[in-house]
């Protein structure tokens, strides 16, 4: 009976391929809150009631879900109930070697299998971008950043406590635009970089009757604090966003430059 017989140095070139197909829930980009570039670093995540899994990009993917199961196992077709989006789950992400702070956030399932509307944010093929925020220690930002360096605490029963997980909004003067936003850690401390913040800026001003161009170098800002008592969890920044309005505990003005750092101390009471 013949035989084959392979010669072992073709054995070292031998390759074996397994293909595995299955279909993914979504994903969730962690990106940092002032560059909005991606965060390479190791997080921990958790999302009780959903598995993740971590892809070459960075992504973690969303890969089950409880009350999801049956879309795991359609492919052509994604299952019509329950509703796009109609599924909240909260999860936590760590970032263990602190240049973040911990915080909560929401996602919701399931998303938008259509991929005639593959564009949209609710859409299955758009990961769900999550902010992180740098912790008070964070490393040096670029020269030419403003930074504002907060301390904030409150009065309860004449005593000083730290204010944690404050949302810290930078806003122009008017308090209508959102130049950037920080949170503060277990002692009350925090940090908001802002990239945007130019060198100089013309205005128009001057004496007489004509106008003359005066080169400004401080832009007149605001700082509001949005706190609400914590819970158990870390923070969720984007909550306190939404609901700002109800929770703003402080407003004050303040003046920033690029290239400095600005301190704001306060005690709320």
């Amino acid at each position: 009976m013949p035989t084959a017989s392979v010669e072992p140095r073709l054995l070292a070139t031998l390759r074996s391929v397994e293909w595995r197909t299955r279909r993914v829930l979504g994903a969730v980009r962690f990106e940092d809150r002032a560059t909005r570039d991606p965060v390479s670093a190791r997080l921990q995540v958790r999302i009780p009631g959903v598995e993740v899994s971590w892809n070459l990009s960075g992504l973690a993917v969303l890969v089950r879900a409880r009350g999801l199961e049956p879309h795991t196992e359609a492919f052509r077709v994604a299952p019509g109930d329950p509703p796009p989006e109609s599924l909240a789950f909260t999860g936590t992400v760590e970032d263990p070697a602190g240049g973040y702070l911990p915080r909560s956030f929401s996602v919701r399932l399931p998303r938008d299998p259509d991929p005639n509307r593959h564009e949209d944010p609710r859409s299955l093929f758009q990961p769900v971008s999550v902010a992180l925020f740098p912790a008070p220690s964070a490393g040096t930002a670029h020269p030419l950043w403003s930074r504002i360096r907060v301390s904030l605490a409150r009065s309860v029963d004449g005593e000083e406590e730290p204010l944690s997980g404050a949302l810290v909004r930078i806003t122009d003067a008017a308090g209508d635009v959102l130049l950037g936003s920080g949170l503060t850690d277990a002692r009350g401390e925090g940090i908001v970089f802002l990239p945007g913040i130019p060198p100089a800026r013309s205005s128009e001003g001057g004496n007489g009757d004509e106008e003359e161009p005066v080169v400004v170098y401080e832009l007149p800002a605001r700082i509001q604090v949005v706190w609400e008592p914590p819970g158990e969890a870390p923070p969720d920044p984007d909550h306190l966003e939404a609901a700002r309005e109800d929770l703003v505990r402080s407003d004050d003005p303040l003046s920033l430059k690029a290239g400095r750092t600005e301190r704001f101390r306060k005690t709320l009471t």
